[in-house]
């Protein structure tokens, strides 16, 4: 009898239900160069590079491969020693995990600290807390709900959403492993487990990806199923020979050298627009394909292996988890200070942080993980850890990320000479207050419009319909409502545009949630309101900043996007037509590629503060060729108040800050307005509005 035969039988029975059925493989370089493939895959995604639309999906090849390596190691221990030895497992995380992540943490914020204003700052510091202590996918959530969040740079920390999953993943799953085993020692038990677990993940994210994709995407219930079908995988792998039963079958070895390949350029695909569907789907095919790529080649060697085993590919999966870390955060700063294409980005995000995740791995990573003291005393590694992690979270991030100081390095400037005349100094504003105030809103769920009055009058109804910049010029409209007495009712559809049948992204809720509010508005409530002027707005759609653009008129299908929203803005302008009352189209105002309040919040004179402006849509052609044959439709082009200074754009007139960020007018400049769009409201309007 070997060795090897002696220690199983030595173990109890429970334990030899989960002894390897052959000698587990220890080295898997392939499935290094794997890693590689997940981790450029998201770098080209974040790059923004063509192509690479659902290169995001790298994410899910990792919590595959991580579930699957994860629970070898479990299994092992498990076979080895008759129990889990989560100490020592914990352990060994906390040594993996924590020194990278916690110095990532630190150098995003002190490269925030040199590039960012103290106003772009503000909001990240939850952000750095909850990745260094692991829920910043749940953060990231409640985050996302907040549509009126500042429109500062990207949060260089929110790729740790994914991490936490994992990091939740390693916290919560050997327990369960623990538990399931104690309650029924069998490897079928185990195994049934994980399917019941992978049954209900994959149900949460087909019921949530219906009503809320965010949710689908960040919860980690939600994204469970992922890592367990790689435990799954390994538990099978673990217990049956399978790679000796494929070399026993004819044309095993061959069949592997030809599925392997295949299935990795799929899996590639999936990352391309060349496979059309929604992020959900997309998830749950890339869970499938994963672990066909892993599965493949685990059973033999073909000429993907080949690649992946190679040295540098290897290598450059050994350290992809720097890779991930730092990738992301080298982007977003970067952009803060310069304009790149995808293919600078790629280039810059993808050097860069390869080059950080190298110095990492030399530097920290390998002689923390090397066997030392800590290798022997596990709770001290578990501790030195999480302290380090807490410390990171709350005291060193936080420091640097709120304190008072300009940017070290300064963006190229945004002054244009010429487009001030008479400079303003800049006023003493609380500027996080200012980025975040907006009107409120009524609910408006009613088909009838009850709950949609913003103010009540004895002289008609104003209904205002559109999107987040409908809403921002309440304060105008409710004077002018006070003027003539009327009543005001706000048909406010958060994120979604004013035109009938064109709506948002087709990610499913948000498309879903547009198609409902427009069909209450254009399906019955405009005629229960019985208004007596109706006034549109919103942000341009036909401009790219709006999302993608879908409709669920098949005529329209396969129009590009100009063609389809002048389309749209055609037809919703004819049916509003058909109502028989005034209509007023506020035209959209330009938006800017820069956020005048982070700029103000920085500087001295507003000056610095000029910032380019783009074109407002193409959409403005279509609504003024309505209001020039109809008797019932106006336009009203703002732009010489709100941007005098076109194609460049002041941020303070008339001493009052214009923007709150790139798009929406501030609460106390939108009031300004209400001057002229009640001359306009007045010529299309019979009587005199009340002193």
């Amino acid at each position: 009898m070997t060795d090897a035969a002696r220690s199983v039988a030595a173990l109890p029975e429970s334990a030899r239900q989960l002894a390897p059925s052959a000698t587990p493989w220890a080295q898997r370089p392939h499935l290094d160069g794997l890693r590689t493939v997940a981790v450029y895959l998201v770098v080209a995604y974040h790059a923004g590079v063509s192509g690479f639309d659902g290169g995001f999906i790298g994410v899910d090849l990792f919590f595959t491969l991580s579930g699957y390596l994860v629970t070898m190691v479990l299994l092992q221990d498990l076979s080895n020693h008759g129990r889990i030895r989560l100490t020592r497992f914990y352990g060994r995380r906390a040594r993996r995990l924590i020194p990278a992540a916690t110095v990532a943490v630190i150098g995003t914020s002190l490269g925030a600290l040199l590039v960012l204003t103290s106003f772009d700052r503000s909001t990240l510091t939850g952000d750095a807390t909850a990745s260094s202590l692991w829920f910043a996918n749940w953060h990231f959530l409640h985050e996302s709900s907040d549509y009126f969040a500042s429109e500062g740079p990207e949060s260089p920390f929110i790729h740790f959403w994914s991490l936490a999953i994992e990091e939740q993943f390693y916290v919560g799953f050997p327990l369960v492993l623990i538990v399931a085993w104690r309650l029924a020692p069998r490897f079928a038990s185990l195994l049934a487990t994980m399917i019941v677990a992978i049954v209900l993940s994959v149900a949460a994210q087909i019921v949530l990806a219906d009503g809320d994709t965010n949710r689908a995407y960040l919860g980690t219930d939600a994204r469970a199923y992922q890592i367990l079908a790689g435990s799954a995988l390994a538990l099978l792998f673990w217990r049956h020979d399978v790679r000796s039963m494929v070399e026993r079958w004819r044309g095993g070895a061959a069949a592997v050298g030809v599925v392997a390949p295949v299935v990795l350029t799929v899996f590639v695909l999936l990352a391309t627009p060349a496979i059309d569907v929604d992020v959900s789907t997309r998830g749950l095919l890339a869970a499938v394909v994963a672990v066909g790529s892993i599965a493949s080649l685990e059973l033999g060697r073909s000429a993907a292996t080949g690649v992946l085993s190679r040295p540098t590919v290897r290598y450059l999966g050994q350290i992809s988890y720097g890779t991930y870390l730092w990738h992301w955060p080298v982007l977003v700063l970067t952009e803060a200070l310069v304009d790149m294409g995808p293919v600078s980005a790629l280039v810059v995000s993808g050097v860069v942080g390869t080059a950080l995740a190298a110095l990492s791995a030399e530097m920290l990573e390998r002689p923390v993980r090397r066997p030392s003291r800590l290798d022997r005393a596990p709770v001290v590694a578990i501790a030195l850890g999480v302290s380090a992690a807490t410390v990171a979270g709350l005291v060193v991030a936080p420091a640097l990320l709120e304190a008072d100081r300009t940017p070290t390095i300064v963006a190229r400037s945004s002054s244009l000479d010429g487009a001030i005349t008479d400079d303003v100094v800049v006023p003493d504003v609380d500027w996080s207050a200012l980025a975040v105030a907006v009107p409120d809103v009524p609910t408006c769920e009613r088909l009838d419009g009850s709950d949609c009055f913003v103010a009540e009058g004895s002289a008609g109804t104003m209904l205002l319909i559109g999107d987040s910049h409908a809403r921002m010029l309440l304060p105008a409209l409710e004077q002018v409502a006070a003027g003539r007495d009327m009543s005001l009712a706000l048909d406010f559809s958060q994120g979604c545009p004013w035109q009938f049948e064109l709506l948002g992204d087709a990610d499913g809720d948000k498309s879903r949630r547009c198609a409902e509010r427009r069909e209450l508005t254009y399906g019955g409530r405009i005629e229960m309101i019985e208004p007596e002027l109706i006034v549109v707005a919103g942000f341009p759609a036909s401009v790219e900043g709006r999302g993608a653009m879908t409709t669920p008129n098949p005529a329209w299908q396969g129009l590009d996007r100009a063609s389809l929203v002048e389309r749209a803005t055609i037809e919703t302008l004819e049916r509003l037509e058909q109502h028989g009352v005034p209509v007023l189209v506020i035209e959209p105002f330009p938006h800017l590629d820069a956020n005048p309040v982070s700029c103000l919040s920085a500087a001295t004179m507003a000056s610095e503060c000029v910032i380019e402006a783009h074109a407002q849509g193409t959409e403005e052609a279509a609504e003024r060729a309505i209001a020039a044959r109809s008797d019932l439709v106006r336009t009203l082009d703002l732009d010489s108040i709100t941007c005098p200074t076109l194609p460049r754009c002041v941020p303070i007139v008339d001493g009052i800050v214009v923007r709150r960020d790139p798009h929406h007018l501030t609460m106390e400049f939108a009031a300004t307005l209400s001057g002229p769009i009640a001359e306009e409201i007045d010529q299309m309007l019979p009587g005199s509005p009340s002193p």
